[in-house]
C-alpha cells in the first residue's frame, strides 16, 4: 500500500502537519520540558510513559513500545489503514493525496464523479421538497412527525417525487450521466433491458453521508403504510451499507457536549432525537451492528448505549450487538443497553414523554456487563451446581473474545463470584494462550471495590436494619451505618433481586394499606410478576417512562444504591430467608392493626392454614357478636375450621 503513494509526497504531508497537534486533539498531552506526555491511548495505565516529541515529530511510548510518526499514530489510534490514514493527515492539511498507479487514479476518477452524481440527486431532492406540485404531502407528513424545517435542513432531508423518470430527465441528461446515475445506484434498468427508471419515487428522501460530509447513498421512506416501508441505496464503489452509520457526521459535532454516541433503528430515530435536542444519535441502515460500525464509532468516542426497542426483535437485535461489541471492547471503552418501553421507538418516545425522561432512560441502561450476565442467565439455575457448570460453560467462550485488559479480567471474575468457581478454575476452561495475563488474587482483591452488605435484626424492638458500608482495608475508615425501615429494607431486596418476588405468595394484608411505601412494594412485586425476565435497570427503566410509576423511581434508585445481601450468608437460601423474615414482619403488623372482623377475613381467604391461624380463627370464634354482619364471618370461621379438622383427620 506505501508504494502506491510517492514518498516525496508522505514527507511533504508530514512537513506540514504537527503530531502535536494531530495526536493532541486525540488525547490529553500535557507539557514535560521540552516534550508532552500522557496516559499511553493503547494500553492501560495509571502513570503517564507515552511521550511526544515536538522537535523530532515522533511519539514513543515507555510502557508497550508503539511509536512512530503522526501517520502511525492516526493508523493505530483510528484502526485504520496507511491508505485511509494518509486521507485524514491530506484533509488536515488541506492537500489531495496522490496515487501513481494507473488503474488506481482510473478508480479514484470514477469515484469522484460518482459522488458529484449522488450530489446533484441531493440538491435535486431538497429543491423537490420546497417547490414540487406534490411537495405538501411530503412537508405535511414531515410536521405530522413532529419535524422542523431547521431540523429537515440540517440532515438534508428531500422528497423523491412521483413518477419514473424525475432524474433522469433533471440529472440523467445525456447517455455519460446515465451511466453514472445507474453506477450510483440511483436508476434501475427495466426487465427487459430495454428502459431505465428513478429507483426513488414518491418517497421521502434521506441522505447518507460518510465522515467527510459527502453523500454517499440515499434512504427512502413512503409517507403511508405500504410495503417496503424503506429503501436504501445498492452497494456501489463507495457505499457498502453494513459499514455506514446515519447521523454519524452530524452527531461527530455534538461530541464535545454529549460525549457518547447513542445507537438507534432507524433515520426518523436520529433526527426525532435531534429535534428534541438529543444530537448525539446514530443509526445502522436496517442492518445487524458489525464490527466496521463499532471501529467507527470508537474513533470518535469512548461510549455507546444501544437503544432497541423492548419486544422481541430488540431483544435479539440487542443480543446480537452484544456478541459484536465484545471483541471490540478494549479497555477505556463502554457499552451499554438501553430498551424501551413496550410500543415504543425513540421518536415516539421523546414525543410522547420530553427530552429529560429521555435523558433519565439513558443514564438508566445497563452497563455491558449487567446485560451480559444477565442474558446468559436466562433458563440456568444457579442455586445447584449443574446450573453453576452451564452458566460458567455459556459465559467463558464469549468472554476469552474480550481483548485482554482489566475489563476482561473483571469480566471473569464476576463470573466466579456468581458461580463460586475460582478464576483459576476458569481460566482452565478458557483456551487463551495469554493466561498467564491474569494478576495474583491478592492483587485481583486489590481492584475490588467497596460493597454494601445488609444485616436483618432479629432482635431489635423497633425492627430496624442497619446497612453497613465496607470500606476498603487500606482506607481504614470506620464502618457506616444506614438504618433501614421494615419496609424499605423488604422493598430494597425486591428492587436489587427481583427473583426474590417468587418467594412471596398472599399480599392481600399489604394490598389493603393505605402507606404510599408499602403501595409502592405491592405495585414493584406486581409489575416483577407481570415481567419477570426484568431485571432492576429494566424495571427503573419502564418506570421513568410511565406517568403514573414516575414519581415512585427516585425512591427505588436510592434504594438500588445498596447492596442488601450480607456477605455473611454463604446461600441465596439464607438471603431468601431474610426477604421472607422481613415480609413477615411487615404482614404481622398491618394484620394486627386490622379490626378482627378483617383478620378473620384475611385468614378466610387463605387456601392452607398454620397453626396461628387456627387458635385466631377459635379466638374470634368465640369473642366475636352474633349480630351481622359478625354472623355471617362467624359462620364462615365455623366452616373453614370444619374443613381444616377434616383435612387433618384424612393426612392422619
Amino acid at each position: 500500500m506505501p508504494g502506491l503513494i510517492p514518498q516525496h509526497f508522505i514527507d511533504d504531508l508530514l512537513s506540514r502537519i504537527d503530531i502535536v497537534d494531530i495526536i493532541g486533539t486525540r488525547i490529553k498531552l500535557k507539557k514535560s520540558g521540552k516534550n508532552y506526555s500522557a496516559c499511553c491511548p493503547f494500553h492501560d495505565e495509571k502513570t503517564p510513559s507515552f511521550s511526544v516529541a515536538q522537535d523530532k515529530q515522533f511519539y514513543y511510548c515507555f510502557g508497550c513500545s508503539k511509536g512512530g510518526s503522526a501517520l502511525n499514530f492516526i493508523m493505530e489510534f483510528e484502526r485504520i489503514d496507511f491508505v485511509a490514514a494518509i486521507e485524514v493527515l491530506s484533509a488536515v492539511a488541506g492537500v489531495q493525496a496522490p496515487s501513481t498507479n494507473v488503474s488506481l487514479k482510473n478508480e479514484d476518477k470514477k469515484r469522484k464523479s460518482i459522488y458529484s452524481t449522488l450530489d446533484q440527486c441531493d440538491r435535486f431532492f431538497r429543491l423537490q421538497l420546497r417547490t414540487h406540485k406534490y411537495a405538501d404531502k411530503a412537508t405535511s407528513y414531515l410536521k405530522q412527525r413532529g419535524l422542523s424545517g431547521q431540523i429537515a435542513a440540517k440532515y438534508g432531508i428531500g422528497f423523491a417525487p412521483p413518477g419514473w423518470d424525475n432524474l433522469l430527465l433533471n440529472v440523467g441528461i445525456d447517455a455519460h450521466s446515465k451511466s453514472l446515475l445507474n453506477e450510483s445506484g440511483m436508476i434501475v434498468k427495466k426487465k427487459d433491458e430495454r428502459g431505465l427508471y428513478d429507483r426513488f419515487r414518491n418517497r421521502i428522501i434521506f441522505p447518507i453521508r460518510d465522515n467527510r460530509g459527502r453523500t454517499i447513498g440515499f434512504g427512502a421512506r413512503v409517507m403511508d403504510e405500504s410495503k417496503p416501508k424503506y429503501i436504501n441505496s445498492p452497494e456501489t464503489p463507495i457505499f457498502v451499507k453494513r459499514q455506514e452509520l446515519y447521523g454519524l457526521y452530524e452527531a461527530r459535532r455534538e461530541l464535545k457536549n454529549m460525549p457518547k454516541l447513542l445507537l438507534v433503528e432507524g433515520y426518523l430515530d436520529v433526527i426525532a432525537l435531534a429535534q428534541h435536542g438529543v444530537n448525539n444519535a446514530i443509526a445502522t441502515l436496517g442492518t445487524s451492528v458489525s464490527k466496521h460500525h463499532l471501529e467507527k464509532i470508537f474513533r470518535y468516542t469512548s461510549e455507546v448505549v444501544f437503544c432497541f426497542d423492548g419486544d422481541v426483535a430488540g431483544r435479539a437485535a440487542a443480543g446480537r450487538a452484544l456478541h459484536t461489541t465484545l471483541t471490540e471492547l478494549h479497555d477505556g471503552l463502554t457499552a451499554r443497553f438501553l430498551f424501551l418501553p413496550d410500543g415504543h421507538d425513540p421518536d415516539s418516545l421523546i414525543r410522547d414523554q420530553g427530552k429529560e425522561v429521555f435523558l433519565d432512560l439513558i443514564e438508566a441502561s445497563l452497563p455491558l456487563s449487567e446485560f451480559f450476565f444477565t442474558k446468559m442467565m436466562s433458563g440456568v439455575d444457579l442455586n445447584t451446581a449443574d446450573g453453576k457448570a452451564k452458566f460458567s460453560k455459556i459465559c467463558t467462550p464469549h468472554i476469552n473474545k474480550i481483548p485482554h485488559g482489566v475489563f476482561k479480567h473483571l469480566m471473569l471474575k464476576e463470573l466466579a463470584e456468581r458461580t463460586g468457581v475460582s478464576t483459576d478454575d476458569l481460566r482452565h476452561f478458557i483456551s487463551d494462550d495469554n493466561s498467564n495475563y491474569y494478576e495474583s488474587e491478592s492483587e485481583r482483591e486489590s481492584l475490588t471495590n467497596s460493597e454494601l452488605t445488609g444485616t436483618y435484626d432479629n432482635d431489635s424492638a423497633e425492627r430496624i436494619y442497619e446497612i453497613s458500608k465496607l470500606s476498603l482495608p487500606i482506607q481504614k475508615k470506620p464502618k457506616k451505618k444506614l438504618r433501614l425501615a421494615p419496609i424499605h429494607y423488604l422493598t430494597g431486596l425486591l428492587i436489587n433481586h427481583p427473583a426474590l418476588s417468587k418467594h412471596i405468595r398472599d399480599v392481600s394484608i399489604l394490598q389493603q394499606s393505605e402507606n404510599n411505601e408499602i403501595n409502592i412494594f405491592v405495585r414493584l412485586l406486581d409489575f416483577i410478576r407481570k415481567y419477570p425476565e426484568y431485571d432492576t435497570h429494566q424495571i427503573l427503566t419502564y418506570w421513568i417512562s410511565d406517568p403514573k410509576l414516575k414519581q415512585d423511581v427516585e425512591y427505588l434508585r436510592s434504594l438500588t444504591l445498596l447492596d442488601l445481601y450480607s456477605a455473611s450468608f454463604d446461600t441465596k437460601r439464607r438471603n431468601a430467608d431474610e426477604f421472607c423474615d422481613a415480609f413477615d414482619h411487615v404482614s404481622r403488623e398491618l394484620f394486627s392493626a386490622l379490626p378482627r372482623v378483617q383478620q378473620a377475613k384475611v385468614i378466610l381467604k387463605r387456601k392452607t392454614l398454620g397453626e396461628s391461624d387456627v387458635k385466631l380463627l377459635y379466638k374470634l370464634l368465640f369473642e366475636l357478636p352474633d349480630k351481622s354482619p359478625e354472623k355471617d364471618i362467624k359462620e364462615d370461621i365455623k366452616q373453614k375450621l370444619v374443613s381444616f379438622i377434616k383435612i387433618g383427620n384424612k393426612e392422619k
